[in-house]
């Protein structure tokens, strides 16, 4: 695991002093992602920060709750995140910030995998309220457990609401953007995708052989069209 060390990119080409790694799209996202403006992006660098592009925190951003939970709650569908852990209210429903290198590679987005598209998950970051009011799961899994999906979420929500409130939570979400922010933000983030990761040949020495799979529990890697590696 030490040897899958996928940092190649173009972002950190063009941070070491090549101008031309990024185009002006990548640019434009960049500049919104790293701006503590209440507009365009929110804050993104506050949390995502670093050669990893993780502060190593926990944040409540309030990602949908769907799946089978932790058996937190009344009906014992959700999760409480990091609260499990700490018993602290500013850590209830707060997960760890993820590392962005490589993001494009690693859908489904949000620590229950609630998001298909990098472009869900931002403007989720951007407007938590909005986006769980009109939530829909589109993802791969046609039995997911969905029955307590909108109550757990909405006492997410609220819960975030109120750290926000009591000064709990440096995210102080919803933020005003455009469709065009999104698009610059999210190719921003594909700007950190290590071209090894999508080339089945530079990851020869991580594959085994496909007749290998001794309890029936092995991962496939397929990339974004979900074509196998």
């Amino acid at each position: 695991m030490r040897s899958q060390s996928f940092v190649d990119n173009r972002w950190y080409r063009y941070s070491k002093g090549d101008k031309a790694a990024l185009d002006l799209m990548e640019k434009r996202g960049a500049l919104k992602f790293l701006s503590n403006s209440s507009e365009g992006c929110s804050n993104c660098q506050s949390c995502h920060q670093g050669d990893l592009m993780t502060d190593e925190g926990f944040h409540n951003i309030a990602v949908p709750q769907i799946g089978r939970g932790k058996g937190d709650g009344e009906t014992g569908t959700n999760d409480f995140g990091r609260y499990r852990e700490t018993s602290a209210l500013r850590d209830a429903y707060a997960f760890r910030t993820p590392s962005l290198l490589n993001v494009e590679m690693t859908s489904p987005y949000g620590h229950s995998g609630a998001f298909s598209t990098l472009e869900d998950i931002i403007k989720h970051h951007m407007d938590p309220f909005y986006s769980s009011a009109f939530y829909t799961y589109d993802g791969p899994q046609p039995n997911i457990q969905l029955a307590d999906q909108r109550s757990n979420t909405f006492e997410a929500l609220w819960t975030m609401f109120f750290q926000q409130a009591t000064g709990q939570s440096i995210l102080q979400s919803p933020y005003s953007y455009r469709q065009t922010d999104i698009e610059d933000v999210s190719a921003f983030l594909r700007s950190f995708t290590d071209p090894c990761t999508q080339d089945r040949a530079c990851l020869e020495p991580w594959l085994v052989d496909e007749d290998i799979d001794p309890d029936g529990l092995r991962v496939y890697a397929v990339d974004k069209n979900l074509n196998p590696l």
